[in-house]
């Protein structure tokens, strides 16, 4: 209710606002026409259901919660919150909030609209259309028949709620605590607890103002993006993208308005903001390249021999545009580290990595542009399994089962896929942990975000190969089609010239890849002679050409005269 949070009203007021409202009404009044109680219904279960596969992978999951942490240190290395006292107090205040004294404390963060203002979490409550999150979590929990289960699991949920809000909590003193004492002593010259109760009010508006407009806020996340997440096409934790985005903008913004203050001790808060931004990042780059080579931005073939766009080839797709650091390589394997993963603003290098690897001005601008927007028009994870299911696909993109399998395996493919989607977080951790070959580096992977990721290269390769055999055989199954038509009729031969055309440059567009692919691999340590046993199905000829950087045309059908 921020920022009515606190206030008092009528009670005819306090109950208009108190009446529950779901996203489907919120909809109806929108489209200005009912739903229908079967489509509400249909919508309003899914919804309920994506909120609880969300919260199970997030609240519900320890290294979420750690990784939470790890994120919010960005935050605070941005803004050069060095102050070990700050955190102190900060501890203090939660741990200990029975205290008169910190009661009082926890009231001024409340009243100021700084804490229980996580993103995540706030995406997650508002997705859930009952009268609150605890009743939402519940009545879910009723239809239990074991009582004590049914009172454990929700006492282990409501903890583990409570220490995700925490974690944002303890953030975002921090930060209220930091900026108090800056402008208690560049706006009054003075400590804060020496100023007048007015002055001290001036300086808690602007310390709410800046922490809330700094560290993601849920109140203040834009109308438009709030709505997306009621769409269940679009993006996973959209809230927490935006806030992203919304936060470093702010930061950025605060510091130059910082700097060109006629006040000199508000010129110093910004200059140390700055001084913060640059750290930050220096820490980050520094790091990486002392852990070994560093793949960020485009595709400078002459650096490094080409290492970093052979290298980029065989990474996870969504660390193709990250900041990464290439550990070893050689012998068909490589190994590398992701440091956008638990980067609060890794989306914003992602588009710029993306933008630089453009080979022109337009390329460069889509690209970076379609990162940026990426995040917010991607399915959510829920429509994805739906989806993958229908496809026949895996959460990586390989198959989910083979079509001559059994129908039993089948089906157990699919349990399985859909298991995994609603496994709570913690319980997949440690199922990663158990089952690793490096225990060590799997643990510390699940609770940062910094895992060693090895890659298979001629594994990779066949995947690949596949996938581009397979666009090749599209590409002769369209000129044949058209030569078929043509045969019987049904097209002139300008119009088979055309789609020879069209098909031969899809065709010249996959050999040119395999090409990439081919080299790259070879670079990386695979033998040829197992690069060319990917490529069953492509003829010698082909392979030969490709070796030697040519792509041949597509072979012409001969027309009878």
């Amino acid at each position: 209710m921020s920022p009515l949070n606190g206030l008092y009203t009528t009670p005819e007021i306090a109950k208009a606002f108190a009446q529950k409202i779901g996203t489907g009404d919120a909809i109806e009044a929108a489209l200005g026409t009912e739903l229908g109680p079967v489509v509400k219904g249909v919508y309003e279960t899914y919804m309920k259901a994506l909120s609880s596969v969300k919260w199970l992978k997030t609240i519900g999951s320890v290294a979420t919660h750690a990784k939470n942490v790890t994120g919010n240190v960005w935050f605070m290395m941005s803004n050069g919150y060095y102050n070990p006292k700050k955190y102190a107090e900060a501890f203090s205040v939660l741990k200990n909030s029975s205290k008169e004294d910190l009661r009082n404390k926890l009231d001024e963060y409340i009243r100021a609209g700084i804490i229980d203002q996580s993103a995540a979490l706030g995406e997650i409550k508002a997705m859930f259309a009952d009268a609150d999150f605890d009743t939402a979590i519940e009545n879910r929990l009723k239809k239990n028949p074991f009582q004590k289960v049914k009172t454990g699991v929700k006492k282990l949920g409501q903890k583990m709620t409570k220490a995700y809000q925490l974690e944002d909590d303890f953030f975002k003193i921090i930060s209220y605590e930091n900026e108090k004492d800056r402008y208690s002593n560049a706006s009054f010259d003075k400590p804060f607890n020496q100023l007048t109760v007015d002055q001290q009010n001036i300086v808690k508006d602007k310390a709410s103002e800046i922490t809330k407009n700094i560290l993601p806020n849920y109140s203040r996340i834009p109308g438009l993006v709030k709505l997306l997440k009621a769409v269940p096409v679009t993006g996973t934790f959209v809230s927490f993208q935006a806030e992203a985005y919304r936060t470093a903008y702010n930061t950025v913004a605060l510091a130059a308005n910082e700097l060109k203050s006629k006040n000199n001790k508000v010129k110093a808060i910004g200059a140390k903001r700055l001084a913060g931004i640059a750290s930050s990042q220096a820490a980050k780059l520094g790091l990486m390249a002392l852990m070994g080579t560093v793949i960020s931005g485009g595709d400078d073939e002459d650096e490094d021999d080409g290492l970093k766009k052979n290298a980029k080839l065989f990474v996870a797709p969504w660390s193709k545009d990250s900041d990464l650091v290439l550990l070893d390589y050689g012998n068909g394997k490589m190994s590398y580290i992701d440091f956008s993963a638990s980067d609060p603003h890794g989306g914003i290098k992602k588009a710029y990595n993306a933008a630089m690897s453009g080979k022109s001005i337009t390329e460069s601008f889509t690209n970076g542009l379609t990162q940026l927007l990426e995040p917010f028009m991607k399915e959510d994870m829920l429509l994805n399994v739906i989806t993958d299911i229908k496809d026949n696909k895996n959460a990586y993109g390989g198959k989910l089962y083979n079509e001559s399998d059994t129908e039993v395996n089948k089906i157990n493919a699919i349990m399985d896929r859909v298991y995994k989607a609603f496994e709570p977080g913690t319980i997949t951790t440690v199922r990663k942990v158990v089952g690793s070959d490096d225990v060590r580096n799997e643990l510390a992977g699940q609770l940062t975000g910094y895992k060693i990721s090895t890659v298979d290269v001629n594994k990779q390769l066949g995947f690949k190969m596949n996938e581009l055999k397979d666009l090749s055989g599209e590409a002769k199954k369209l000129y044949s089609s058209a030569f078929y038509k043509f045969e019987d009729g049904s097209i002139t031969g300008d119009e088979l010239d055309k789609t020879y055309d069209q098909a031969n440059k899809s065709q010249k567009d996959v050999y040119n890849k395999m090409m990439d692919y081919m080299k790259a691999a070879s670079f990386l340590g695979v033998d040829d002679y197992m690069i060319e046993d990917n490529m069953q199905g492509v003829g010698k000829s082909v392979i030969n050409d490709l070796w030697y950087g040519e792509a041949p045309d597509m072979k012409m059908k001969e027309v009878e005269e």
